[in-house]
């Protein structure tokens, strides 16, 4: 998601306005179709793969590999690869052109609202698993965070849907086009860190600790087949203190995380 952020910056630099449209910069469909529209498809549907993993593993008790993972980024692939191939083979006053009068990448129309549905699609998809993950009965909900990256979410989109609607010339305004990549950095981050903040800095700073607590809500929760986990514990009766070693098969973990 991180590499897709940062190639979604450096594609926001010329559809946004905050470059002189010259050179390789005038290729505006490099930009803003298999630039910016493109990575913020694959960016979002990383986070709809993760919220479809939760949904199978903890409500449909199915394991998360094979089909159940190909058939999802096939779907994805080639949803993402028609929308670009298509608006590269269409020509460019249908689709995104250079203007040199006014040095911007002007969207038509109706490639405007088509990228913005897209986008709409696949967070609503994401808002539907997020629906589905509250169900998760255990330890290891994470409604909230999914929540969370929905409202910042939606509320970007419809920022940027309004804009698209009210001013598509935004990039001649310095302000608004400054505002609009500030909000896409944001969401970048904020999706990302709103799931991995407590944990990446527990893992840091109180790592023993840590782990212990989340190997003992595993327990608890009876979700040491789901998550590949043996354990061989002792516990020590009426104290906190406790032993406790594990086999972490890490392959299904890693493909969760």
């Amino acid at each position: 998601m991180y590499i897709t952020a940062l190639l979604w910056f450096v594609s926001d630099l010329p559809t946004n306005g905050h470059v002189n449209i010259v050179g390789s910069w005038t290729i505006c469909k490099l930009w803003a179709i298999w630039g910016r529209a493109a990575l913020v498809y694959v960016s979002s549907c990383c986070i709809l793969m993760r919220a479809y993993a939760l949904d199978l593993v903890f409500n449909r008790k199915r394991p998360y590999r094979g089909w159940a993972v190909l058939m999802p980024i096939v779907i994805i692939a080639v949803v993402v690869l028609s929308y670009c191939i298509s608006g590269q083979v269409i020509s460019d006053h249908l689709t995104v052109q250079f203007l040199p009068s006014l040095q911007i990448c002007y969207y038509s129309n109706a490639f405007r609202y088509a990228s913005l549905a897209i986008v709409w699609m696949v967070w609503l998809v994401i808002f539907y698993y997020t629906v589905r993950i509250r169900r998760i009965n255990s330890s290891f909900n994470e409604f909230r965070n999914y929540l969370a990256q929905c409202i910042i979410a939606l509320l970007l989109i419809a920022e940027t849907t309004v804009l698209h609607i009210a001013f598509p010339r935004y990039p001649l305004n310095k302000y608004v086009r400054v505002v609009n990549t500030a909000f896409d950095i944001f969401i970048c981050n904020a999706c990302v860190w709103i799931v991995l903040a407590y944990p990446a800095f527990q893992c840091m700073f109180n790592r023993e600790a840590y782990l212990q607590r989340w190997l003992k809500k595993l327990r608890e929760d009876g979700l040491q087949k789901a998550y590949g986990v043996a354990f061989s514990e002792s516990y020590i009766v009426g104290q906190t203190h406790y032993a406790s070693t594990a086999q972490l098969h890490s392959d299904y973990k890693r493909q969760l995380i």
